[in-house]
């Protein structure tokens, strides 16, 4: 096995990958992964583009991406049904159902803002209204029961994704939805090449390479 001399000039990229593969396997491993991506058309992207959100499937992030604000952003209602104080239910069974009030409850669709003083959802299936405005419950509640809390899928400033992640369009709704529509610079994504950007990727309004502009 022949090594290169240390101060042997290189020029050119193939014959130093040459060198490394006949010296170690693990390069060797690297050069066969390689050509692999080259004949599957992999082409190492040299630059940082910014693109709308819109536009960034299929590209890969060039840095971490964080949330811009919680998903939900309030607190939600889980079910189609009525929102109630939890307290008010207490003791509410088919056989003997509790009467609300107008003033006592909301009537709410999955991912309604649950206003002050609502703790709980009950569903439809067990409400009955009335026509002078009331509504008869068959089932009890404890606080919380289908609500979704603030931040119970992401939560402001923490990660959405990775560097190096193919955009995929779960992931375009996910960055929609945590903040990432409104079209001034930030964080974003690159095209074809996992390799974190350098340079304009390093500064605030520069995104990724063939990136997104969110």
């Amino acid at each position: 096995m022949t090594w290169p001399r240390v101060d042997t000039p290189i020029d050119d990229v193939q014959a130093a990958h040459d060198y490394a593969v006949g010296a170690d396997p693990v390069a060797e491993a690297f050069g066969a992964w390689m050509r692999t991506c080259t004949r599957a058309g992999w082409v190492a992207a040299v630059d940082v583009e910014v693109v709308g959100v819109g536009a960034a499937g299929g590209r890969v992030t060039a840095e971490p991406v964080r949330a811009r604000w919680s998903v939900p952003a309030y607190r939600a209602a889980a079910m189609d049904g009525v929102a109630v104080q939890a307290a008010d239910t207490d003791n509410a069974t088919p056989r003997k159902p509790v009467r609300l009030l107008p003033m006592d409850f909301d009537l709410v669709d999955t991912g309604d803002l649950m206003l002050s003083g609502r703790d709980a959802v009950i569903m439809r299936e067990h409400v009955r209204l009335a026509g002078d405005g009331s509504a008869e419950i068959d089932a009890s509640v404890t606080p919380g029961r289908h609500v979704r809390s603030v931040g119970e899928d992401i939560q402001a400033g923490k990660l959405v994704l990775p560097v190096g992640h193919r955009i995929r369009p779960v992931d375009v709704a996910a960055l929609a939805a945590a903040g990432h529509t409104i079209p001034r610079p930030a964080p974003a994504c690159c095209g074809r090449c996992a390799n974190r950007g350098r340079g304009a990727a390093g500064r605030r309004g520069a995104g990724a390479r063939r990136g997104t502009r969110y």
